[in-house]
């Protein structure tokens, strides 16, 4: 009696008569959950298979815009740091380095984005409301034989006794992303260094002792901005103009992965077939370390299947 008196009023009020149901999936495991301080809620269904976006197929965290009012969103791991192949090509290949730490935390102050707002930049769904997301995010890589800690034995250092001692690698995010009414603002920052680097060699045999500018060569760091203003239309035509900069924690060093470089973005897009498929132009204007003017222009089209 009480499902039909909920889906009456639900058809009434909201011409949804789905809703209640809705609600007995979403919303009663957690508020349960929360009220017997239980940790883990697991769900016995892939959402994605019903219809909703097939990006839920790669997060097994369930989106929290569905149940939660809590505008604090964490997420926390640990992985091998070695990336995909983790213990290379055969089992002799064994793992480098230790665990890859990472972690990031999301905060809406002003409410979450409109469902399925939050997967581009571009302010699809035109917030009636003005919408904002502020982020940090951090990774230790405790011990990195990859340039950004993500892949498995690209370089070895050594310590005095010719055995493997490889550097520890760091990186932090901050970034933010306002919408309303058509208009988004992104801005990004991240910053990578390297730690643990006294007494380090590049030679198995202890000779060439590693100098202070010369990890630049074996990890990327340094760090980069980026920023993004755009508008949509109604028609889902959308232009942007975005600035970004590199700059590498050791600029003299010639041989530095990261290269200084400056870019100034104008662009262009269109969305088609329910913003699954979108068709982009941009015109680049890049500064590079050595101060060489060049520009770009790309068309870009993107499916989302």
């Amino acid at each position: 009696k009480l499902h039909r008196l909920l889906t009456q009023l639900s058809f009434k009020n909201l011409l949804h008569p789905f809703q209640p149901f809705i609600i007995g999936q979403k919303i009663i495991g957690p508020k349960i959950a929360e009220k017997f301080n239980i940790p883990l809620v697991i769900y016995g269904e892939n959402q994605a298979e019903y219809g909703n976006n097939i990006d839920e197929n790669y997060n097994p965290i369930m989106n929290l815009e569905f149940f939660s009012d809590n505008d604090i969103n964490p997420t926390f791991g640990v992985s091998s740091g070695d990336g995909r192949s983790s213990f290379g090509t055969n089992s002799r290949d064994v793992d480098y380095g230790g665990f890859k730490y990472f972690g990031r935390v999301d905060f809406y102050p002003l409410g979450y984005f409109s469902e399925g707002n939050n997967l581009q930049v571009f302010d699809i769904k035109r917030e009636s409301q003005l919408k904002f997301v502020f982020g940090i995010a951090a990774s230790y890589n405790d011990g990195a034989s990859n340039s950004v800690g993500e892949g498995h034995g690209d370089f070895f250092l050594y310590n005095v006794n010719g055995n493997i001692q490889l550097p520890d690698y760091r990186q932090l995010y901050v970034d933010f992303l306002l919408k309303y009414r058509g208009f988004s603002f992104l801005g990004e920052y991240v910053t990578a260094n390297a730690s643990s680097l006294e007494q380090v060699y590049i030679d198995p045999f202890a000779i060439s002792l590693l100098q202070p500018t010369q990890i630049s060569e074996y990890l990327a760091i340094g760090s980069a901005l980026n920023f993004s203003l755009g508008y949509i239309l109604k028609n889902n035509l959308g232009f942007d103009i975005g600035y970004s900069s590199i700059s590498p924690e050791f600029d003299k060093n010639l041989n530095s992965i990261i290269k200084s470089n400056e870019e100034l973005r104008f662009g262009l897009s269109r969305y088609f077939l329910e913003n699954n498929l979108k068709i982009s132009s941009t015109y680049s204007r890049i500064n590079d370390q050595n101060e060489n003017l060049l520009s770009l222009i790309s068309i870009v089209m993107q499916l989302k299947l």
